[in-house]
């Protein structure tokens, strides 16, 4: 260790890596702190570059490095680190920001000091380290004088001194000369160190801190007279920077000589533009000596610099050398552009020559660099262009006045103009350097350069038709039987002047031919296209081979496909152009790369990229953008195949609705069995001669159980041909056999089930299958009819019959027939379960819903039976982690009426988006005569839920169709029944996810087509009646309008189903049946006419009077008073009735049946209805419906026509939709209520259940009896009390009807929104105007008369203002009248009504605001007398807040006095009448609007306008409805045209 310790270049470097990681002004405490906790922590590279290292290695240690060796400057004349040493000459001990200890100032003159006096300056330090500092001063040369002890002319005092951290401390500088005559400058110099490191013992070798330098330059003379003579000359006398990039420096050398024999003290006066800069500013030359200086030139913008530098020599001025500099930046200029459209840059557009596919062609232009500074230009295409252009050199370095070519290659990948850009993008060669530089090796890393110019050029060039085109582009196969093949020609077009040789690239793929097939995977690279092979699907003669220039070539594709589906080939051509020996020309390397990467990029797009395969022939027509050089291939193959489109059964079937019979045949699975395509095994198995038919699937086809002996249950089956090949089906009992058996043949003893299906089929008879078979073209169908009939008890009631269904050359499976015959008094419970899967799906749940909004999903259970029975529901509960049911069935346990059905109510609350499932058992049990029987249905809950936020999984956008649900749209009816007259529009209507209170409506419209094809005279007219017995239509769920109505030839019948979700949270799903029938038709007999002549000659009364059809408001039956009847009871179950006149009778009411006349045929004798067969649910309810009118169970179940009527049928509609809460709605679902219509509740209606003693209030447990126990008077009261009511809730529906029409509506709104004249109506007493304004009047008033213009004046005082026409017209008037005189009361009694209210308006105002005023006064006095203190500080705020105000003001005054002020107050004043002449416009349009609605207002209210209108209304469009309400006028039909002959009189 040696001592003291010694300063090393390690120091010096970490010092500088210290200030370069602004750690320059640390403590060398804080500086040994944190090199301890670094050596406990463990420090970065960087972190040990901060302090001084031991060894050769610590002169290394550079904190602030450069990426690039040597940088050079943006001018390009000199690297960074030689203009460094130039900039440290520059750098001021006076820098705040480089500086850790500062000066002042750097130099100090003194001017003229005689001998024998002396001057004194002051200079300041200041340390702005966090650390005490010492100063100390190095004491000046000595001057030697003879007969004097040597001294120094200048003195620094204190020499020595100590200055606190962040502190300043002022030194003494004297200059006394010496000697007369002479020239002093001298160098003050002084030695700043950290006074911790005085002392040895106080270092940390790592810590130690250089120390700083500080430099003043004093000068002065003591010349007393004349100074000597300038005599400097600089060399050279000019200096010239070329071109320097702005914001850099660049540096030269300068040298002045004292060519005289007497010293010369010069200073340089500054640039005043600082420009140039010349160090060192002072200095003396001793005789025929010479100083050198460093002159530096730094432009702050791009122009020429110009400057003769001032030097002060002995006092006097001279001029010293000429610096003369330019500042650039980068320029660049284009040049060799077609067409210039920028002179300044060169820019503009180049054009290529048209150019085939396949083919390459080159331009170029030249970039010349029109500054002296070097540049760097980037030539960028777009990435889109990338693949047709390319350049070359993509960029390069341009010094000054230097050019360099780009040449573009064109090389079109697909036919067109193509237009692009190319961007020269200019920029320097490095951005800006670090502002704070502190020494040469520490430059750091230069910013990014910038972008300074773009110059583009536009390309244009023309694209022809491939090199090679194919003819035709699409080759497309008609559909194929698998394993088959079809040839077709296929020509090649070289449509370039030279030979090309091509060669074939295929890619394939297979598209998917089944629902729920996955297709086969494209190919991800290219394939060469095979000549032959047995194997492959595509085959083409001459894949590869020459084409001359200008010629054609005709190859054979063969496609040959090895299974089913849609087969697409793209084959892409891959050409080379070759001379006359068929030898390929060398292509330049930019050309060859380009021709690559079209290639490459068509490959890339027929492999991952757009869809080849979607070109056709009519989209290729149409120029659409189809890959180049490349052909498709098309085709399909495909074996026959069927599928069911459609299911019905004939006759109003308990339980046989077509989601339910879709369910009972299987056919979801059958269809998907059936579109799927053979595979490998089935055809080995068709091919086979005698395969095991036992190995085939097999589908469950059940019948609804039925009664012995009903009418046979027929099933119609439609069977499509979806496919492109003629298709064949046949269905074979088992007991046929395809080759008789000799006599002779033994075939054994038959099984018991083999001697069941025989009996089945020969002695009972029960199933009837037609047609056996059956050939459908493409797109054909044909109806299969399935008939069972129930006529034998036998094997239990239980008849299973498979039965064969055969596609000719396709699939082959077994139908399992299975049709149930119930006692007579047996029940039967018909679950809606998959019979293959035994599964029982739920409607999906979503995620998140909340327990209470759990929804209610009704599953219907039916029983087929004539008895009644019990049921029992066990299931395993499914709880979630906190306990919670997610399932529950409400009623596990109720009963089942005969040919009736149960609700089961279901709730399911999914947590998470997967599938539940639990066993869900079914006991029943009913009577028989041995005793109760209990029989177990075992079936499983299927129920699952899913995330509302993925569209995917929402079952009501799209999302996945539920298990167990049909795979084939059933919404439209497509098999037509032979005694069906009547078919809807649609039969499924889905309302979709709707909240709560909402209501949703769709239209249902009925069509009878039979009705035109009678052959009667008088074609039949249809009536319908919907389902009004229904539980969601009782309820006000679900709501048809109307309810009944006519059918008539070649018509339809419009009604509107409305849901009401006027319920809790529930799934709905469900049948609503409507009952069509042909009406029966009253003749009438034509009345007889008199004889008599005059008779005759006399109209009919019954042309003269009233239609009997049109009827009374009072007597019309409208829609509020049928729901407001059908919705009471009289007591004993009466109904009430309309009122009517003359023998009317009131029509029933919708949902319930009418009373049956005494002489009704249907009566027997003892006075009671004969007993009906069984009804079903579904016929029960329409029974309560259409009462006697209603098919008897009989006919319905054997599909024939109703009692009475010619021709009837019930059609089922499907509802199907979901209620949720509104909550639910809007934040599970991001729902919208905005466009939900939701009626409001009419507070204003009191319920039912307000009602006191409710006449209309029925109960079950009434009966007859207890009415015949009332009196006769109370009988009375009744009935009259029930009068009572019905007349006031008839007339409310009246009044309530009336209102709501629109046209009443529309004229409440003609009423005016206020009175034309206001009023006031007060109950006390008040003054008139005269006596209120008698006090303003007195000053006016000469011998009770005013003049009109003091009156004006008056009421001007009072506050008047004209605000409405009348005023503005009054005070215009009395204005133009001033001179007039008037009696004071005629005139204020003369006043108009809207005067008088305008100026008792304004006499209100002003007393308004005198007890405003008085209000403030008291308040202020009493705040003064309560809180004086506190008023005084109120006082003091106010007034000091108006002090600042006026301050405010008054600065603002002085503001817009100035300049700048006067300037934004011009342009807002400016801007302020724009804004109003804006809202100007606006308000005019808007009073123009108001103008035309008073307008109209005011002939609304016109009584001759009103009947006008009323009278054209009248005599055109109510007249033409009403004839054509009443069939008089066809509005469907065109007018009739009539002529009248000449000479009529008209």
């Amino acid at each position: 260790e040696q001592r003291p310790a010694p300063l090393r270049h390690a120091h010096v470097q970490a010092a500088r890596n210290r200030q370069a990681a602004g750690l320059g002004r640390a403590s060398p405490d804080e500086l040994e702190k944190m090199h301890a906790d670094l050596q406990e922590q463990g420090a970065t590279a960087d972190e040990r570059l901060l302090f001084a290292r031991i060894g050769a290695k610590g002169h290394d240690d550079v904190l602030l490095t450069t990426n690039t060796q040597d940088p050079v400057t943006r001018s390009g004349e000199a690297t960074r680190s030689s203009v460094q040493v130039a900039h440290d000459l520059f750098e001021e001990y006076t820098d705040s920001d480089l500086k850790e200890v500062q000066v002042s100032q750097s130099h100090v003159d003194f001017g003229l000091k005689t001998v024998g006096s002396s001057g004194r300056r002051t200079i300041t330090v200041t340390n702005t380290t966090r650390a005490k500092i010492s100063v100390a001063w190095t004491p000046p040369p000595l001057i030697e004088v003879e007969n004097e002890k040597p001294a120094a002319d200048f003195s620094v005092s204190p020499d020595y001194a100590d200055i606190a951290a962040g502190a300043s401390l002022d030194f003494t500088v004297r200059f006394h000369p010496r000697k007369p005559n002479v020239y002093s400058l001298v160098d003050l110099e002084a030695t700043v160190f950290y006074k911790s490191q005085r002392s040895f013992r106080l270092v940390n070798d790592a810590v130690l801190a250089p120390p700083w330098r500080l430099e003043v330059a004093a000068s002065g003379h003591s010349f007393g007279g004349e100074q000597f003579a300038p005599a400097l000359q600089s060399e050279p006398r000019e200096r010239h920077w070329p071109g320097i990039h702005v914001g850099d420096a660049g540096y030269q050398s300068l040298k002045l000589k004292n060519s005289s024999n007497l010293p010369c003290l010069f200073s340089i006066e500054q640039d005043p533009v600082k420009a140039f800069s010349v160090r060192p500013a002072q200095g003396l030359i001793p005789p025929g000596g010479f100083q050198l200086l460093v002159a530096r030139f730094e432009p702050k913008e791009e122009r020429v610099y110009r400057h003769r530098v001032r030097l002060v020599v002995n006092g006097e001025a001279c001029d010293g050398p000429f610096l003369w500099g330019a500042g650039q930046i980068p320029r660049a200029m284009m040049v060799g552009c077609d067409e210039v459209t920028n002179p300044e840059t060169g820019a503009g557009s180049v054009t290529f020559q048209p150019t085939c596919v396949g083919l390459a062609s080159r331009r170029s232009f030249t970039v010349h660099n029109a500054s002296r500074v070097p540049l760097v230009f980037d030539a960028v295409l777009p990435n889109r262009a990338t693949q047709t252009f390319s350049l070359k050199p993509k960029t390069g370095v341009l010094r000054g006045n230097e050019s360099q070519d780009v040449t573009v290659t064109f090389a079109p990948g697909a036919r067109g103009l193509k237009k692009t850009k190319c961007v020269v993008a200019v920029r320097p060669l490095a951005g800006p350097p670090p502002s704070q530089r502190r020494d040469a090796r520490q430059l750091g890393n230069a910013e990014p350069a910038k972008i300074l110019q773009k110059v583009v050029c536009r390309l244009t060039a023309p694209a022809s038709s491939g090199v090679i085109s194919f003819d035709p582009p699409v080759l497309e196969y008609p559909t194929l039987l698998v394993n088959t093949t079809s040839s077709k020609a296929l020509i090649i077009i070289n449509s370039s002047d030279c030979a090309i040789k091509y060669s074939l690239d295929y890619v394939s793929r297979k598209r998917a031919f089944a629902v729920g097939e996955e297709p086969e995977q494209t190919i991800r690279q290219l394939r060469k296209v095979p000549s032959e092979g047995k194997a492959e699907r595509i085959l083409i003669d001459e894949p590869e081979g020459l084409i001359a220039a200008r010629q054609r070539k005709r190859v054979k594709v063969t496609f040959h496909p090895d299974a089913a589906g849609d087969f697409e080939f793209a084959c892409a051509c891959k050409v080379h152009a070759v001379d006359e020996d068929g030898n390929e020309i060398a292509l330049d390397p930019e050309q060859a790369s380009l021709l690559t990467l079209g290639e490459e990029a068509r490959d890339v797009e027929l492999v991952r990229g757009r869809d080849p395969f979607s070109a056709t022939v009519a989209e290729l027509s149409k120029k659409s953008p189809a890959l180049p050089l490349t052909c498709v291939v098309k085709g399909s193959a495909s074996f026959p195949t069927i599928i069911v489109r459609d299911i019905r059964v004939e006759g109003a079937k308990l339980g046989c609705s077509t989601s339910a019979m879709w369910a009972h045949f299987s056919l979801s699975a059958l269809n998907k069995t059936l579109l799927t395509p053979l595979t490998s095994k089935e055809v080995k198995f068709n091919q086979e001669s005698s395969p095991d038919l036992q190995l085939l699937p097999r589908y469950p086809c059940k019948f609804v159980p039925e009664p012995l002996g009903n009418p046979p249950q027929v099933v119609l089956i439609q069977i499509e041909n979806p496919g492109l090949l003629p298709a064949s089906f046949s269905v074979h009992l088992p007991n046929e056999r395809d080759i008789e058996l000799e006599p002779w043949a033994d075939e054994g003893e038959p099984s018991p089930e083999v001697v069941m299906v025989n009996k089945i089929i020969d002695e009972l008879k029960c199933f009837d299958i037609s047609p056996r078979q059956a050939s459908l073209e493409p797109g054909g169908s044909c109806t299969l009819r399935i008939a069972y009939v129930p006529s034998s008890r036998e094997f239990d009631g239980k008849h299973t019959l498979p039965i064969l269904l055969k596609i000719g050359q396709g699939k082959q499976m077994w139908l399992d027939l299975e049709g149930r015959t119930l006692a007579p008094r047996e029940p039967y419970l018909v679950v809606p379960k998959d019979p293959m899967t035994h599964k029982l799906p739920l409607h999906p749940v979503a995620v998140g819903t909340r327990p209470e909004h759990a929804p209610l999903q009704i599953l219907e259970c039916v029983n087929c039976g004539n008895s009644p029975l019990e049921y029992q529901v066990e299931y395993s509960s499914l709880r979630g982690d906190e306990g919670i049911d997610l399932l529950r069935v409400e009623n596990s346990t109720g009963h089942v009426p005969p040919f009736g059905s149960a609700d089961l109510r279901v709730r399911f609350l999914p947590l998470q988006a997967s599938s539940y499932e639990a066993p869900l058992t079914i006991k029943y049990k009913y009577s028989t005569k041995g005793g109760m029987r209990e029989v177990q249905l075992d079936t499983i809950l299927t129920c699952s839920g899913y995330d509302p936020r993925d569209e995917k999984q929402d079952p009501h956008k799209g999302g996945k169709v539920p298990e167990g649900s049909t795979s084939i749209n059933y919404d439209y009816q497509i098999v037509e029944a032979p005694s069906q007259p009547a078919v809807l529009s649609r039969e499924c209507v889905d309302f979709g996810r709707n909240t709560q209170r909402a209501h949703v409506y769709r239209m249902v419209t009925i069509r009878a087509p039979k009705a035109l094809e009678a052959t009667t005279d008088k074609p039949p007219i249809y009536e319908y009646q919907w389902e009004a017995a229904h539980d969601l239509v009782e309820k006000g769920i679900l709501d048809v309008y109307p309810l009944s109505g006519k059918i008539f030839p070649g018509g339809v019948a419009v009604c509107r189903v409305a849901l009401k979700a006027d319920c809790e949270p529930q799934i709905l799903d469900t049948q609503l049946m409507v009952l069509v029938k042909e009406a029966v038709r009253i003749e009438k007999r034509p009345r007889s006419r008199p004889s008599s002549p005059i008779l005759e000659e006399r109209p009919s009364t019954a042309t003269l009077t009233k239609d009997p059809s049109h009827q009374s408001i009072i007597l019309k039956c409208t829609t509020a008073r049928e729901r407001s009847l059908t919705q009471s009871t009289l007591p004993g179950n009466r109904l009430p009735m309309m009122p009517t006149s003359g023998t009317a009778v009131a029509p029933p009411p919708l949902g319930a049946p009418p009373p049956e006349p005494p002489n009704s045929a249907s009566s027997n004798a003892s006075g009671r209805p004969p007993s009906a067969p069984p009804r079903s649910a579904s016929t029960a309810a329409m029974m309560s419906t259409f009462g006697d009118k209603a098919p008897e169970q009989a006919s319905i179940l054997g599909g024939g026509s109703v009692v009475g009527c010619a021709a009837s049928c019930f059609l089922r509609l499907r509802i199907r939709g979901e209620v949720v809460g509104e909550q639910q709605h809007m934040d599970l679902h991001n729902g919208e209520i905005d466009n939900l219509y939701i009626p409001r509740p009419l507070a204003y209606i009191p319920a039912a259940s307000t009602v006191e003693d409710d006449p209309f209030e029925s109960s079950d447990s009434s009966s007859d009896e207890e009415e015949e126990e009332l009196t006769a008077e109370e009988l009375a009261d009744e009935r009259e009390k029930v009068k009572r009511e019905v007349l006031r809730r008839t007339m409310g529906d009246i009044v309530r009807s009336t209102l709501d029409l629109p046209e009443v509506r529309s004229v409440f709104r003609m009423l005016p929104e206020k009175p034309n004249v206001p009023y006031y109506v007060e109950i006390r007493p008040h003054d008139t105007i005269l006596e209120r304004m008698s006090e303003d009047l007195q000053p006016y008033v000469r011998d009770g008369s005013i003049s009109l213009g003091d009156a004006r004046q008056a009421f001007l005082d009072i506050g008047l203002k004209a605000t409405i026409v009348e005023s503005k017209d009054f005070m215009k008037m009395l204005k133009e009248n001033a001179t007039d005189m008037t009696k004071v009361e005629d005139f204020f009694n003369g006043l108009s009504d809207q005067v008088s209210h305008a100026v008792v308006r304004a006499l209100d105002d002003r007393d308004y605001a005198e007890k405003v005023r008085v209000r403030d006064e008291r308040r202020e006095a009493r705040m003064k007398r309560v809180a004086p203190a506190e008023w005084k500080a109120a006082s003091m705020l106010a007034n000091a807040y108006r002090g600042k105000r006026a301050r405010e003001w008054a600065s603002y005054r002085k503001w817009s006095l100035s300049h700048e002020g006067a300037l934004m107050i011009k342009y807002a004043i400016i801007l302020q009448q724009k804004y109003r002449c804006y809202q100007a416009r606006k308000l005019l349009k808007r009073k123009a609007a108001e103008r035309l609605h008073r307008t109209a207002h005011r002939l609304l209210g016109d009584a001759s306008f009103q009947k006008m209108v009323f009278g054209a209304v009248e005599g055109t469009l109510l007249n033409l409805v009403q004839e054509a309400l009443h069939h008089e006028f066809d509005l469907t039909a065109p007018p009739i045209q009539r002529c009248m002959p000449e000479g009529s009189e008209e």
